[in-house]
């Protein structure tokens, strides 16, 4: 029987310490793979504790991959990769202080980005776009903002804006402010010295792409973020597509890539909404660990440059981690590796609008060298006055407060909506996965068997003001070429008449009739009108449905 000692008094939770400790085991190889765990009424009369306190942590354990629930069976160990291959006991200590930080962070909502998508050329306005393109600013405390650049304005010193604008990291009161606030939330720690600022993800490629070489071959996710492959390219990488399942990116695939590189979501996937189990991440990172050889593609393309060992990075993209709406944060893969291996990266367009282009990454220490040596001529291209009045905002507890607000309203905008349509006559067709992962969520709608195609659905529902996005749009017709390639290929390959392009519709796994999956992002809907929309939703799949036959 497993036997842990908890304290009421702790600051943080029951549940929390609990957790901790039998991933620590899992971790350790205390616990067998394979082996059972005591059901959750057994182990709650042992520890003295509720029932939902371990239900709780196993519901976690099980997000993150290292226990599987077994219908009427009960919960099981996961088998993860030899763990001697990390430093383990660092990881521990690792896994305490991420843990003493949720707990000073009490305030945010245990229960409780916008993602770039197909470009709208709608011209009449729109009901609900769930595209995630046109998000409201009706949570962006403007007011407070206001108040923030006035201070600043009247306190910052010619000293400190001189300082901010030369300074080739970014500034600062920025950096510090955004490594108290990774320590407070995400429990990362990192020195101020180690963050980059850029204006935008996409400045924040460009500088990647030169810090680590443009001889080397970056493994994006696909399904992924469309325009990710295209910013890597346009800085001069070869870029390769990895599928993603249910836990994660494809290691075994990647393995067989060229790529020295891999950028990956592992807290939230988009689309897909996978979260990386935690076998998949012992994977990467022994993946990581590895030598890769400079990649044939660029040896041949380049014949003065010559093969030499590489070190292999993990890019972490942690878009939308402020808003995971249920259970607790999913540890950041940054705090895991113990190689200097991981590169995190994330952004404040998410949190704050499309207007605020503020992106940043952390180094690790052997990159941030280099960084140092090679790129003390860079500029940081956001304002100096733009990143003070951030700086204020985040050390104030604005930005906390503000991310709060947001994320209670989107949870209760995506449980309003879901329960909606299951309760509409749409109900019976439509299946929903990863509602409360982050701000998008999928929904699996059944068509009629012979269905080859969602157009027709797609149609009637954007003739009633609802743009769906089918899952398979960010899926790369081409994940093995770049766009070199492709412009020498043959150019029957890319005859939309002969060129095998992915279906809009699969077939579900135990009916075999054919589905479609959408990508819901609810970040632009507005609250007052959710019953319009799903009644438009519902009439829309109603009638396609006559339609199909």
């Amino acid at each position: 029987m497993l036997t842990y000692e908890l304290d009421a008094k702790n600051s943080r939770s029951l549940y929390e310490q609990l957790y901790q400790a039998i991933r620590s085991d899992i971790e350790l190889a205390r616990l067998d793979a394979g082996s059972k765990l005591p059901s959750k009424r057994t182990l709650a009369q042992h520890l003295g504790i509720s029932v939902i306190t371990v239900e709780s942590a196993y519901r976690q354990l099980a997000a993150e991959g290292y226990i599987e629930a077994k219908e009427r069976r009960g919960y099981f160990v996961n088998e993860l990769p030899s763990v001697q291959a990390h430093d383990m006991s660092a990881g521990s200590e690792r896994i305490e202080h991420q843990l003493n930080a949720e707990a000073a962070a009490r305030q945010i909502d245990p229960l409780l980005s916008s993602i770039p998508s197909v470009p709208s050329i709608q011209a009449t306005p729109l009901l609900a776009d769930f595209s995630g393109n046109d998000r409201s600013g009706d949570q962006f405390p403007f007011h407070i903002w206001a108040k923030t650049v006035r201070r600043t304005l009247s306190e910052a010193s010619k000293g400190v804006l001189l300082r901010t604008a030369h300074d080739n990291r970014g500034s600062e009161e920025l950096r510090t402010a955004i490594a108290q606030h990774l320590d407070h939330f995400r429990g990362l720690e990192a020195s101020p010295e180690q963050i980059i600022i850029g204006a935008g993800a996409q400045d924040l490629y460009g500088v990647l792409v030169q810090l680590l070489g443009r001889e080397r071959t970056f493994a994006v996710e696909d399904p992924g973020y469309p325009a990710l492959r295209t910013h890597y390219e346009l800085s001069g990488a070869h870029v390769v597509g990895i599928p993603v399942d249910e836990n994660g990116l494809d290691v075994a695939t990647l393995r067989t890539s060229e790529a020295s590189i891999a950028h990956c979501s592992p807290a939230h996937q988009f689309p897909t909404g996978s979260v990386m189990s935690a076998v998949r991440r012992h994977e990467v990172l022994d993946w990581a660990r590895e030598t890769s050889e400079q990649n044939a593609f660029r040896s041949s393309k380049r014949p003065g440059v010559k093969d030499r060992p590489m070190k292999r990075y993990i890019i972490e993209d942690d878009y939308d981690s402020e808003f995971r709406m249920r259970g607790r944060p999913i540890p950041p893969l940054f705090m895991q590796d113990a190689q200097g291996s991981v590169i995190y990266m994330n952004t404040f367009t998410r949190s704050l609008g499309s207007v605020f282009r503020i992106a940043y990454m952390v180094l690790p220490p052997q990159l941030l060298t280099t960084f140092n040596e090679r790129f003390t001529a860079r500029a940081c291209m956001v304002g100096a006055l733009e990143q003070l009045e951030l700086a204020r905002f985040i050390t104030s507890g604005d930005y906390e407060r503000h991310v709060n607000r947001q994320r209670t309203a989107y949870r209760r905008l995506q449980d309003s909506l879901v329960a909606k349509i299951m309760a509409s006559e749409a109900g019976d067709y439509v299946r929903f996965k990863g509602v409360g992962s982050g701000l998008h969520f999928l929904m699996e709608v059944d068509l009629p068997a012979g269905a080859g195609s969602a157009m027709p659905f797609e149609n009637a529902s954007l003739e009633r003001g609802i743009r769906l996005v089918n899952i398979e749009t960010y899926r790369s017709a081409f994940p093995n070429h770049s766009t070199k390639d492709r412009r020498t290929m043959d150019p029957r390959a890319l005859d939309p008449a002969t060129m095998s392009s992915p279906s809009d519709v699969t077939l579900h796994p135990h009916t075999t009739n054919p589905c479609a999956t959408y990508v819901m992002n609810v970040s632009g809907l507005d609250s007052e009108r959710i019953d319009e929309i799903v009644a438009a939703l519902s009439d829309a799949l109603l009638t396609s449905i006559s339609a199909y036959s």
